[in-house]
């Protein structure tokens, strides 16, 4: 288990961070020049913290007040970087096999051998950096990592340098590896897709602070706050106040709206904010006749002639109750599949009916 509790502070920035980890894969997730990567140089010992406590498994690495501050080399944490920093003059099994002391040769040969077949390495451990693909350093580098059997696995960025197809196999070669090798991960990222499909919880950070940390259902599902929702893709994001409570729902005037949401833990009368992601607003089908516009929290709107194509969905834009003025006067923000674009003859549309689904909506305070 990693409990961190420390402050690293610069001319312009500050990082106050209070993270607890315990097994699986942790996602770092927030904009560039949040603190993710110095976070991680932190808990390696690669950065002093000014303040606080680093502790792992009972050991502690970093105590201010107690002037502890063990070296990188005796922590046992694997850190792999961005560039996967490989000794250009050695060779992929000498690379591999760097961080093995004390060991026989035999023995040593015994674990890179393991390692190759691994990282299905098994005919390269011969060559040399310069000899190998993205892929093929990444796997490296992973497996350098991983043979001196780490208490804590940190990794930076660790498929920023590759293209899209290999990014999307070695993504799914990380979680194979980790079944194999089920150690407690960080990892940094700044993509929500990546962070949802390797981790089992996400730390959204901003501004050197984690805003919200929890299973990741939870956090895309429940932002807590008005950053979190916009971070995690809920970009229609509406203020309002409660204004009738029921068992089972409450309704929310936002505005010109009056939305129909989940029963949560807020009073008559508190402000609120109310947000959905675009992939969560549906269109309503005319021709279903009242059965289509019999649900709830169903709005018409005029689309907006501004629309991104994308290779196998559109991403529109709503008015609602108003015409609008400009390419950027509108109220929501809709992404849909090219095949429902093009069942509801949306690009001949303009005046539609949409509902927001009370089950997708997230209600939030701040």
């Amino acid at each position: 288990m990693l409990n961190c509790n420390i402050k690293k502070t610069y001319e312009n920035f500050e990082l106050d961070i209070d993270l607890n980890v315990e097994g699986g894969i942790t996602a770092l997730f927030g904009p560039s020049g949040c603190g993710k990567s110095l976070t991680l140089r932190c808990i390696s010992g690669l950065t002093e913290p000014e303040e606080g406590q680093v502790n792992l498994n009972n050991n502690i690495f970093f105590d201010k007040e107690k002037s502890i501050n063990t070296p990188v080399k005796r922590r046992n944490i694997g850190f792999l970087f961005q560039d996967y920093a490989l000794f250009p003059h050695l060779t992929v099994e000498k690379n591999i096999g760097f961080g093995l002391k004390n060991l026989s040769k035999s023995e040593k040969k015994e674990k890179v051998n393991q390692m190759l077949k691994i990282m299905r390495l098994d005919n390269l451990g011969k060559r040399y950096p310069s000899q190998l693909s993205g892929g093929q350093k990444q796997r490296v580098a992973l497996a350098r990592t991983l043979v001196v059997d780490p208490d804590l696995l940190l990794l930076d960025e660790p498929f920023s340098a590759l293209d899209a197809p290999v990014r999307k196999k070695m993504q799914e070669e990380l979680l194979t590896i980790h079944n194999k090798f089920p150690v407690t991960t960080l990892l940094v990222t700044h993509s929500l897709e990546e962070a949802f499909m390797l981790s089992d919880n996400i730390a959204v950070m901003d501004d050197g602070k984690i805003l919200q940390m929890g299973p990741k259902e939870k956090v895309l599902n429940e932002p807590s706050c008005r950053t979190v929702a916009r971070f995690t893709g809920n970009r229609n994001i509406f203020s309002g106040k409660i204004i009738s409570k029921e068992d089972d729902h409450a309704k929310i005037k936002c505005n010109g709206l009056i939305l129909k949401a989940p029963n949560l833990n807020y009073n008559l009368g508190e402000s609120v904010n109310v947000s959905i992601r675009p992939t969560e607003v549906l269109f309503v089908r005319q021709d279903l006749g009242k059965r289509g516009l019999n649900k709830d929290n169903v709005f018409e709107g005029t689309l907006l002639d501004k629309r991104i194509e994308h290779s196998t969905s559109y991403t529109l834009f709503l008015k609602l109750f108003s015409f609008p003025q400009n390419e950027d006067d509108y109220d929501l923000e809709i992404h849909v599949s090219l095949h429902i674009y093009n069942k509801l003859k949306l690009a001949s549309e303009s005046n539609v009916y949409v509902t927001l689904p009370p089950e997708s909506l997230s209600i939030f305070k701040d």
